[in-house]
């Protein structure tokens, strides 16, 4: 019950008013649906106390996007959200399985045994993984970090681009650009490591 009252404090029609948000897309990946990815995710978390959440690609670099990215937000006492839409491309790439992970890219320790990442560069670290079905507004959140720092979702998030660390602009005014978000985490320490 106190979680659907967060929901809804902060939702006007199921739109999302979180002020620190990851958005990512979310589907195939390597040689597993979404829904499988899923399963093997929440059974992780259960395990491990936290889910890893792979990914690829220059954006949300770890050390120079993620984590200053989350600073930025524990500073004003927010909990910066992933926030996942599912999208229909499939990802196709070698399943290479990690078995290490590194926090600063240098010194590199063993990949928890209970977890299971394929064919991914980069991780976010989650807890609270959880289905969720609201409405994401891209005009009204601007980039926060990176080249493209200032530039709204609704003109940034689309094409191949398929990750962003964005923060709200509630003086944003113009024509909303919704897509849906089914699924939503919180990000712990160590935020984001490399793997291999």
């Amino acid at each position: 019950m106190l979680k659907e009252a967060e929901q809804f404090a902060n939702s006007i029609e199921g739109e999302c008013k979180l002020r620190f948000i990851i958005l990512m897309k979310a589907g195939y990946h390597t040689d597993e649906t979404l829904d499988e990815i899923i399963r093997r995710k929440i059974i992780e978390e259960k395990k491990c106390g936290v889910l890893y959440w792979g990914y690829n690609g220059v954006l949300c670099h770890p050390l120079n996007q993620v984590v200053p990215f989350v600073r930025k937000a524990l500073e004003v006492g927010e909990t910066p959200k992933l926030l996942l839409s599912v999208t229909s491309s499939k990802f196709q790439r070698e399943r290479h399985i990690a078995k290490e992970y590194s926090t600063d890219g240098k010194n590199w320790l063993p990949f928890p045994s209970e977890a299971l990442l394929t064919g991914c560069k980069y991780s976010l670290v989650c807890k609270n993984f959880q289905p969720v079905d609201f409405n994401l507004d891209l005009s009204r959140y601007r980039v926060s970090i990176g080249n493209s720092a200032g530039k709204l979702l609704s003109d940034y998030f689309k094409f191949r681009t398929d990750k962003a660390c964005a923060m709200l602009d509630e003086t944003v005014e113009g024509e909303p650009k919704l897509i849906r978000i089914s699924y939503e985490a919180e990000l712990v320490e160590p935020y984001a490591v490399f793997i291999r």
